[in-house]
């Protein structure tokens, strides 16, 4: 069975050591732009990272996964882009 986590913010492993450092939860707000309610609905539906826990009641964020999750984001805003462009393109030639 595949957890809902197991979406397309995770990560392709090449081998090589990452940056795994961990961000607690308001350096991810920073990071993210998002407030600690969207952070935790992301998660909920599966469209934002969980946390790992660090502790009884303390958990944080890879680094690696949240600048994948900011990635993907440029990507679509990019292709969305793009595809608006090429539209534009067609109206005008």
């Amino acid at each position: 069975m595949t957890n809902q986590h197991d979406r397309s913010y995770q990560l392709e492993r090449d081998g090589k050591p990452g940056g795994n450092r961990l961000l607690r939860r308001r350096e991810v707000e920073q990071k993210t732009g998002k407030s600690r309610s969207a952070i935790y609905e992301g998660i909920k539906q599966g469209t934002f990272p969980p946390p790992v826990s660090i502790g009884r009641k303390s958990v944080a964020w890879l680094e690696e996964e949240i600048d994948s999750w900011i990635a993907k984001r440029i990507e679509e805003r990019n292709r969305a882009l793009g595809s608006q462009s090429g539209q534009e393109r067609g109206k005008h030639g």
